[in-house]
């Protein structure tokens, strides 16, 4: 059975965010961590961008063919 796959629109980067901490300025707190591993990736766009300030991405086991 093929795993379904997963395409980047508005809302879907949200739920694989995870682990939070204060930024740099101290004003606001914010993601660091995006695990979107084996989730059947083709292609990055510009939904990705969703994931501001993000210091650890993983992005392993996906089809994607250009970073």
């Amino acid at each position: 059975m093929a795993e379904e796959k997963l395409v980047l629109k508005a809302g879907v980067v949200a739920p694989f965010l995870s682990n939070f901490s204060m930024s740099d300025d101290g004003e606001h707190f914010h993601f660091t961590t995006l695990d979107m591993s084996h989730k059947n990736i083709d292609a990055l766009n510009k939904f990705i961008e969703e994931a501001k300030e993000v210091y650890h991405v993983n992005l392993e086991h996906n089809n994607i063919g250009d970073v």
